[in-house]
């Protein structure tokens, strides 16, 4: 990871980092001649995901969890080839959208995903220059609605040609106390409309 060396005169940091034995919780250092580092950490989400067999069932009861309807969203997400983790591109189809590289593996179950994001507000110039550079590798297009339950986001996703797959996303900041407990209640609440894991 990278980082900046920051001056003697941040005693608080030092202080608090002698104290927790040389790290901090804002994920800084102390030098060894007393000098504090920040890092640049990238964030994360832990996530879990699963086809969903019953679209009505699911939204029904990510409804009554989350006291909402939720929000839909449409976008298309374009991938690049890319030498480390994912590059890609989505489009929210409104003008908007987002250039996200994550890193996570490809297996079942929960698991977590590095991410970086940066906004644009002319995907479709950003599209053509990332194509001509890297290469595209596949397009996706969906419908999301999106539920918010405590600090879970709930996707209930429509693929076009793939299906309705479900995701849910808790930032890692939070999955040491709430990922078990609250994956476990909201999959036992939604457990009769899914089906299996989807590693997609």
């Amino acid at each position: 990871m990278e980082c900046e060396r920051y001056p003697e005169e941040r005693m608080r940091l030092a202080d608090e980092l002698q104290r927790a034995g040389r790290v901090c919780s804002l994920g800084c250092t102390l030098g060894t001649a007393g000098e504090v580092f920040i890092y640049s950490v990238m964030p994360s989400n832990v996530e879990i995901k699963a086809r969903v067999d019953s679209v009505s069932l699911f939204a029904q009861k990510a409804s009554a969890l989350s006291q909402s309807d939720g929000t839909v969203i449409k976008q298309q997400d374009t991938f690049f080839h890319c030498s480390q983790g994912r590059l890609k591109l989505r489009d929210f189809m409104n003008g908007s959208g987002q250039l996200i590289f994550y890193d996570r593996p490809d297996t079942d179950g929960p698991k977590l995903s590095n991410f970086s994001i940066s906004p644009t507000s002319d995907p479709q110039s950003l599209r053509e220059v990332l194509s001509a550079a890297l290469g595209v590798m596949g397009e996706v297009l969906k419908e999301r609605r999106l539920y918010l339950i405590g600090q879970t986001r709930v996707h209930l996703d429509t693929v076009e040609g793939l299906g309705d797959f479900m995701e849910l996303e808790v930032r890692h900041t939070y999955a040491r106390s709430l990922t078990h407990s609250l994956t476990h209640s909201l999959t036992h609440s939604l457990t009769h409309s899914l089906s299996h894991t989807h590693t997609g």
